[in-house]
């Protein structure tokens, strides 16, 4: 799925994670599909301050707000993403996977 999506689109991750998270995108083989991972202890700032999202949007070399989309399991990060104007997704992991909520929103 990160192959497929990472042709159509530039891919991003914003995430509360602890930094030790960082290497694990190396130890899963997955960090060349994104072209911003954003880890809120890293840039002192995080979910849902809406800062953090600017700083995505400007990471993903000033990526269009309203051609944005943010997905997440927390819905107020989900409202936050949609306060600066990107399309926000609450992904309820009980009524659906991800794979099911792209093609959902014809995004995959």
């Amino acid at each position: 799925m990160l192959n497929k999506l990472s042709q159509s689109y530039r891919l991003g991750i914003i995430s509360n994670a602890m930094p030790s998270m960082d290497w694990i995108f190396d130890r899963l083989g997955i960090r060349q599909y994104f072209d911003s991972i954003i880890l809120s202890a890293f840039v002192n700032v995080a979910n849902p301050d809406e800062a953090i999202y600017h700083l995505a949007l400007n990471t993903l070399q000033h990526a269009e707000k309203a051609e944005s989309v943010f997905i997440d399991d927390k819905r107020e990060n989900v409202e936050a993403a949609k306060k600066v104007g990107m399309l926000g997704i609450h992904l309820d992991r009980e009524k659906r996977d991800l794979l099911q909520l792209l093609k959902d929103y014809e995004l995959l």
